[in-house]
């Protein structure tokens, strides 16, 4: 016994168009929870790029301080940088 589908009729839809649909369908407290759970989700990703900025930052400025430290040279006083500011 053989089985032939007419695929000329058949819709492709991509990942992301399935996904939303699955999600549009859903009852209203499975989409509650999964937008509470995405926004968590996004919160996380955010803190962690913001920690990686600082550490980056931080990690920037003591090399800098280290390298001007051996080769003597003074970098400038932060003091002077607020001073400029309200210039």
């Amino acid at each position: 016994m053989s089985v032939v589908l007419n695929t000329t009729n058949i819709e492709t839809v991509n990942n992301t168009e399935a996904l939303w649909s699955l999600i549009v369908n859903q009852k209203k407290s499975v989409q509650k929870t999964l937008a509470t759970r995405l926004s968590a989700l996004l919160s996380d990703e955010k803190r962690e790029a913001q920690e990686r900025y600082v550490k980056d930052t931080m990690s920037s400025a003591l090399t800098e301080v280290r390298e001007a430290h051996k080769s003597g040279r003074q970098l400038p006083d932060a003091r002077c940088l607020f001073d400029e500011l309200d210039n």
